[in-house]
């Protein structure tokens, strides 16, 4: 959050403000005055809504000496505000891979194999470290795909890596069979077609030891959020708890990139790796645990309501400022490609234990606390790198 300093608060316009109270004057520019009467602002300069300072208005707002029936107006407008520009759930793309997941199924009266197995297994924890999803724990629901069968399974693909193979594309292995979920997993089969790229991906897909592994595109269409779990022996650090409750699923079909090797239950995000590409070097697992650190401090603010608490405020601000900075460089450095497991294994370091991550309980606002849609929203200007360079 780059900072706004009193003069440039000053010269914004009233629209930059969630309030302007009554009895003031307007001055040449159609500003109010006195300036003492704009509270809370939230757009820059140009107009744009600045998604930290809509933050900090939210928490704000609680600990103004405004009427209670104020706050209530102002926090609805700010909360809708801040929903507005969270990217919506369903135009969230995910992806989930798991080893394995598959086998081949030799008929008879044809030269080549059925592929049959499972994409997903239903209510078994996996965690999720993601710089695009954040951290968490995450669940599928066995009536998840329910909807989603009856309604699209037509237009669902079996495709080899998501359709991104440069050879390949997006050309089909072959028609979908079936399709069903029962308590434990969902069921798929595949008869492969008589072609040369799929002669190919046979032999990757009866390498021993395994190669390649399952994966699937979907976007959640329903889901619940525990922002605050009991410690327990599957979740010892009380990371966010995600149940997938409803997804409307495009495609699946093996991967060669299962992405954590050594998972024993769930699927694992591959998110990252497809929407940012392989190409693009950088240390994910330090921009999560930074992502988480900014919202940990964000969440800290936002439980500032004791009386004496608003000194807090702009001290955490600093913080949330130097962390920001650090995600900047993190983000922008060039980081040499690492043996992913190994990586995995080692840099998982706890967070602060039972720290309380999210949002307010109820609907999740699109899972904003768990997903970081777009590096550029926790980059600050160069300035404040340099700042923070100098200073560490």
């Amino acid at each position: 959050m780059a900072e706004w300093t009193s003069a440039f608060i000053n010269d914004l316009p009233d629209s930059s403000f969630l309030y302007v109270a009554p009895g003031g004057k307007k001055d040449s520019d159609g500003k109010t005055t006195p300036r003492s009467l704009r509270f809370f602002p939230y757009k820059d300069s140009t107009g744009q809504v600045d998604l930290p300072h809509l933050r900090n208005a939210l928490a704000r707002i609680p600990q103004s000496s405004l009427s209670a029936s104020l706050k209530d107006t102002l926090t609805q407008k700010g909360q809708k505000l801040l929903a507005a520009q969270q990217p919506s759930r369903s135009a969230r793309i995910e992806f989930r891979a798991r080893p394995l997941g598959y086998e081949l199924r030799d008929e008879a009266g044809s030269d080549m194999p059925t592929l049959v197995g499972h994409v997903a297994v239903f209510n078994e924890w996996a965690e999720i470290s993601s710089v695009m999803e954040g951290r968490f724990l995450e669940r599928i629901d066995a009536g998840a795909f329910t909807k989603t069968i009856n309604e699209s399974q037509d237009s669902m693909r079996c495709l080899f890596q998501h359709g991104q193979d440069p050879q390949i594309g997006e050309k089909p292995l072959g028609p979908i069979r079936s399709l069903e979920a029962d308590q434990h997993a969902l069921h798929y089969e595949v008869p492969l077609l008589d072609t040369s790229y799929n002669r190919d991906i046979v032999e990757m897909l009866r390498a021993d030891p395994p190669v390649l592994g399952s994966s699937m595109r979907f976007k959640v269409t329903r889901d619940s959020v525990d922002r605050r779990p009991v410690r327990s022996d599957y979740n010892p650090r009380r990371l966010p708890e995600r149940t997938i409750r409803e997804l409307r699923m495009h495609e699946f079909g093996p991967v060669t990139f299962p992405a954590y090797q050594g998972a024993k239950a769930g699927l694992r995000s591959i998110t990252d790796r497809m929407m940012l590409g392989p190409a693009v070097r950088m240390d994910t697992e330090d921009l999560g645990i930074l992502a988480q650190m900014i919202v940990l401090a964000q969440a800290y603010i936002e439980e500032q309501d004791d009386p004496g608490d608003e000194a807090n405020i702009p001290k955490m601000q600093d913080v949330i400022a130097t962390l920001q900075a650090l995600t900047n460089y993190e983000a922008q450095e060039d980081e040499p490609a690492e043996d992913e497991e190994a990586s995995s294994a080692g840099r998982h370091a706890p967070l602060v234990d039972a720290a309380p991550v999210g949002t307010s309980t109820g609907t999740p606002r699109s899972l904003s606390w768990q997903h970081v849609a777009s590096l550029d929203a926790l980059r600050v200007p160069k300035e404040a790198v340099d700042r923070w360079s100098r200073t560490t």
